[in-house]
């Protein structure tokens, strides 16, 4: 089986980067993922770890890209699920339906689930994840754990029986 592996930033927003990454003088209706797309066929969203996506700004994004086949998101998850141990309903339905646009245009990779350094391996955390996983299961997932205790055969096993990569 071959995989593909894409490389792309971890965001777009970043004011260092113009003139550097981002043209210094921009044209009129000038969009930085758009921009991005041109030289790499993913790129995270980090926004959504901070509050869940307005539809809206998943449309204005959507639009950006429309007709990219070989262009993806991938998109942070809410640190309320993953950095604070919640997983409100409401908030799990207000984040899905933040990313439905970018789902309807085929653009979302996959969601990804950052856990903080602090969040170690124990039984009970893994259990967490695996609500996470399960809250969100119709979206392709990632998991980015930070802590060493996580390198270990039975995270692999049960990542890879609950389809997360």
């Amino acid at each position: 089986m071959q995989t593909e592996i894409r490389v792309g930033p971890a965001g777009w927003s970043y004011n260092d980067w113009n003139g550097v990454v981002y043209p210094t003088h921009r044209p009129a209706g000038f969009h930085e993922a758009e921009y991005l797309a041109r030289y790499f066929r993913v790129i995270e969203i980090n926004t959504s770890f901070y509050r869940p996506l307005r539809p809206q700004l998943g449309q204005v994004w959507a639009r950006k890209l429309e007709g990219r086949k070989d262009f993806q998101f991938t998109a942070k998850l809410y640190r309320g699920f993953t950095h604070e141990g919640r997983l409100d309903r409401s908030e799990v339905r207000q984040y899905c339906e933040g990313l439905e646009p970018l789902v309807d245009s085929s653009l979302l990779g996959c969601v990804l689930m950052q856990f903080p350094w602090s969040f170690r391996f124990t039984q009970e955390n893994l259990r967490h994840v695996l609500r996470v996983r399960s809250a969100f299961r119709q979206y392709p997932m990632a998991a980015e754990m930070r802590h060493a205790s996580w390198n270990a055969m039975e995270t692999l096993r049960a990542f890879e029986d609950h389809g997360i990569a």
